[in-house]
């Protein structure tokens, strides 16, 4: 798997795809990503898992400006995508999914770890960051602007 701890950025596949994302930073990726996730009926490939973990984390960290889990080299919220409660919703469904899926192979990976339960709460606090009621976030100049619908 290439990690080095529990956080989402702390593996090599999560690091690799966001250098690549930030030279192209587009919310069509990032729905292309969960899509990915949400359609998989069988096995869910940890590969896979690792980037729509990370790509939530994006969402979040734009949210709120910044993280302090977010890789310092970048700066989510001046990456100028627009998120939308769908957006954010299908951030919190693959989260769900990864989480929960019988053959969701990064869920099995760390049932196999002795930090199983410190990844699997690491999740759930970044499902509750992605779930805050967000209607009234704005930001003009780092274009967070959520959609009522």
């Amino acid at each position: 798997m290439g990690a080095w701890g529990y956080k989402n950025f702390e593996n090599d596949s999560a690091l690799d795809w966001l250098n690549e994302y930030v030279s192209d930073p587009t919310e069509s990726e990032l729905n292309e990503i969960f899509d990915y996730v949400l359609e998989r009926e069988e096995f869910l490939d940890s590969e896979e898992s690792l980037i729509a973990l990370a790509a939530s984390e994006i969402i979040a960290a734009g949210l709120y400006s910044g993280s302090s889990d977010f890789p310092q080299e970048v700066n989510a919220a001046e990456l100028g995508i627009s998120i939308s409660k769908s957006l954010i919703k299908k951030a919190i469904d693959s989260i769900n999914k990864i989480l929960s899926h019988k053959q969701s192979e990064l869920r099995i990976l760390w049932e196999e770890s002795e930090e199983f339960q410190v990844w699997k709460h690491y999740q759930e606090i970044l499902i509750k960051r992605l779930n805050t009621d967000n209607r009234k976030r704005k930001r003009i100049g780092g274009h967070i602007l959520i959609d009522p619908e």
